[in-house]
Parts: structure tokens; C-alpha cells; sequence
């Protein structure tokens, strides 16, 4: 008995040290990906089934396409490729694996079907077709070999992926295919779903932002082509569209000197905004409100009615950096405005747009100052 288990013990040891091509037909990988992967497509550690023996590499390259190599450790040989642009269309990869016996390159392609709900990619390799499916709101995933429907491979993402880094337990049941094709196959669905939660993002993200934000920016561009009308100054500082001031600096309402007489029957209004609330990166908030002094005609502002009070820029602990946009237009008629800006939630979101229109206000001249939160 004991030499039967000691054959046994040699025979599971020797499986375990033959990462792709064990004759076990029931292996299995822990596949962690990186907690940080920067700007790269993703990069993994492929585990054996204990998850404590590191078996291979998947890198990633920086750039606009999806590149993912697989090196075997530790001798960290290339032993197949995945190479995909990104663009808004579906996924599509083409692919090579590497045939350690002849020492030869088979080429194929991961591509992703239109599914409705759930996922669903057709790979092509070595004349053979494998579809790798995976139901709505599932997280597993099967490789199902076409045109006999046996599930060769699969693999399930695991419940603590939704908080944290993701994680793949992959289990390949057939010697048909190598086991880097199933490697592949779990980089590219990780790399579409990441894709759709970007999208997903994204569009939520155009939907947040008010348009008043790029009607805003488009302001800051009328700057190329300023008359020098409008001076601001905190103290000694002057505001001139170049320079980084403080939040202690700004905090008191500065001073207003506009180099040229306004004509009779004419009003000026200058506004203080901020488009980058409560962040450049996610201006949701945007444009905020900073001051609105109006209906003047001397050239500091004294005689200037404030429809919004000032308020010194704050911006949050982490955001960024803050652009703050004087705006100096004129009108034939007085500005009205009836909204009240008593809170901060009030000064969200301004319609500058709509400001500028129902009032008739034209463009003299704009500057900025930027503030680091």
C-alpha cells in the first residue's frame, strides 16, 4: 500500500509541475489581476489551483491598443500574444499561441458577438471554432466547443471582484486546446467588461454635465483675441489668465478696473465662475457661481449691483486644479435676475447660457486665474 501511494504522490507532483500541458483533464488557475495597471489594458498573475505558485504573466503595453502577452515563468518565454485596437464597435483581437513541440506560431482571432443581455465572443484558432458565453447578470463563463457543444473550459469570476481587484478561477477540462487560448479568452472579457463599465460611465457622465460647462470653456477661448478692457487684482496680484493664485489670496472680493468708458445707455455685468466643479475631471456640478455684480457704468465697479455676493473660491480637498473666469459683457438694458443665491447649492449648475441670452449680454472681454484644491 505505502508503494502504491508513493507512486500516486509522484505522479500528482509531476501534474502539478507541468503548467500547460498536464494529462489531467480537470486543471485549474487562480488569475488575479493587478491591483494598478495605469493606463495599460490590464495585467494578470495566472496561479496554479493552491494560488500560492505563480505560473505565468500577463503584460500589458501602454498605448490605444488592447496587447497582452503571456510569458511562462520563470523563464519568462513568450508563449502566446493577444493584440486588439480600441474602438467603440464590439471587441475583436487577433491572437497567436505557441506550440511548444514544434516550436511554431498558430494565429486565430477573439471576436465578440452582438448579445442583447449576458456576453458572448466567437475565437477562431487552428481551423476550430470555440464560442466563450456567458449569461446576463452570471459570473461565469463557459468555452463551449462548436460544432458539438462540449464545454472544454470555463471559468468564474469570483464575488470579491465587484469590491476589489478582479479575480478568475479558470478550470479547462479538455487537452483539445492550450491552455493560453483560455488565458486569452479571460483577458479579452475582462478587457470588454471594464470597456462597458467605461462606456456605461461615460455616457452617465454626458448626461451629468450641464452643457453650460463647454458653453463656458468656449469663453475661455475669446481670451486669443481680448482687448486688455478688464483688469481684476487681489492686492498686488494681478489676474492676467497665466497665473496660480492661492484660495487664502482670493478670499476677499477684489478690485475691478475697466480700461474704457462705457457708452451712455449702456450696463456692464461681470461674472465669476467656475467650470470645474467639483472637478475638472467630473464637472457635474458645473458651472458654479462665484459672483454676479451688474448693471454698472463707472469703470470699478462701485455703482455695480451684487446679484450674486461674492465668494471666494474653495474648491474640495483632492479635486484639482480650478479654473475661476471673469466674464465682463455689456447690455443696453439692466440685468434682472430673481434666483436667489443665499446657499451653495444654489450656485450650482448656472445657466450662463440662458443668463447671457434672456439679457441680451455681449461679450467684452474675459480672464481666469487657476487655484489648486
Amino acid at each position: 500500500m505505502s508503494i502504491i501511494m508513493f507512486l500516486l504522490f509522484i505522479l500528482l507532483s509531476i501534474n502539478l509541475i507541468i503548467p500547460i500541458k498536464s494529462i489531467a483533464v480537470n486543471r485549474t488557475y487562480l488569475i488575479k489581476k493587478d491591483f494598478l495597471s495605469g493606463l495599460k489594458g490590464g495585467e494578470f498573475t495566472v496561479y496554479d489551483s493552491t494560488g500560492k505558485t505563480r505560473q505565468h504573466r500577463m503584460e500589458s503595453k501602454f498605448g490605444i491598443t488592447h496587447d497582452v502577452r503571456i510569458l511562462t515563468l520563470p523563464s519568462k518565454k513568450l508563449i502566446a500574444r493577444l493584440k486588439a485596437k480600441v474602438t467603440a464597435a464590439m471587441y475583436k483581437a487577433t491572437i497567436t499561441i505557441l506550440n511548444s513541440d514544434s516550436n511554431q506560431w498558430t494565429n486565430g482571432t477573439i471576436e465578440q458577438n452582438f448579445k442583447l443581455v449576458g456576453n458572448k465572443f466567437t475565437i477562431l484558432w487552428n481551423g476550430n471554432r470555440i464560442l466563450m458565453e456567458g449569461k446576463a447578470a452570471s459570473l461565469n463563463t463557459a468555452f463551449v466547443e462548436e460544432p458539438l457543444g462540449t464545454v472544454v473550459a470555463k471559468f468564474r469570476k469570483r464575488v470579491s471582484s465587484l469590491f476589489w481587484r478582479n479575480k478568475y478561477d479558470l478550470q479547462v477540462l479538455s487537452n483539445t486546446y492550450p491552455d493560453t487560448l483560455y488565458l486569452l479568452g479571460v483577458a479579452a472579457r475582462d478587457h470588454s467588461n471594464l470597456k462597458i463599465h467605461r462606456d456605461i460611465y461615460k455616457k452617465k457622465m454626458s448626461n451629468d454635465i450641464s452643457s453650460d460647462v463647454q458653453y463656458l470653456i468656449d469663453q475661455i477661448n475669446e481670451t486669443k483675441n481680448n482687448k486688455n478692457l478688464l483688469e481684476i487684482s487681489y492686492g498686488n496680484e494681478k489676474v492676467n489668465g497665466n497665473n496660480h493664485l492661492t484660495k487664502e489670496q482670493t478670499q476677499q472680493q477684489p478690485n475691478i478696473k475697466i480700461n474704457k468708458q462705457s457708452q451712455d445707455n449702456t450696463y456692464r455685468t461681470l461674472i465669476m465662475i467656475d467650470p470645474d466643479a467639483p472637478s475638472s475631471d467630473q464637472p457635474i456640478t458645473g458651472p458654479f457661481i462665484h459672483w454676479i455684480l451688474s448693471n454698472f457704468q463707472g469703470n470699478n465697479g462701485i455703482d455695480g449691483q451684487a446679484i450674486c455676493p461674492y465668494m471666494g473660491p474653495g474648491p474640495r480637498s483632492g479635486t484639482g486644479r480650478h479654473r475661476y473666469i471673469f466674464l465682463l459683457y455689456q447690455s443696453t438694458e439692466q440685468v434682472k435676475e430673481e434666483k436667489k443665491f443665499d446657499d451653495i447649492p444654489q450656485r450650482r449648475k448656472f445657466p450662463l447660457a440662458k443668463f447671457v441670452s434672456d439679457n441680451c449680454l455681449q461679450l467684452l472681454d474675459v480672464t481666469f486665474f487657476t487655484v489648486d484644491a
